[in-house]
């Protein structure tokens, strides 16, 4: 029992190793051409995705500000109105 589970573990140990191994081998021209083209590719996708995420988050970030000044100054406008309007009724 106990050797056919050594050997077992054994035969698996050596089927990854030579999966490993000619993983490792010299890859052909056309596989290193498709590696270099997709390395490529995948370095500008990512690269393109960082920059719109942080485009759009500045934007994000100051649309956000002109609306709180905008919401400011139109408190302050409605604000001034009823006070004239106030003032005016009194007289």
């Amino acid at each position: 029992m106990k050797d056919k589970m050594i050997t077992q573990l054994r035969d698996i140990w050596d089927e990854l190793t030579y999966g490993l191994r000619r993983l490792c081998l010299r890859p052909s021209p056309d596989v290193r051409l498709f590696a270099i083209v997709f390395l490529v590719i995948a370095s500008c996708v990512v690269n393109i995705w960082f920059i719109a995420g942080s485009i759009y988050s500045a934007g994000r970030r100051d649309a956000g500000k002109e609306f709180l000044k905008q919401q400011e100054i139109d408190s302050i406008n409605l604000l001034k109105q009823k006070m004239y309007e106030y003032g005016k009724s009194n007289k």
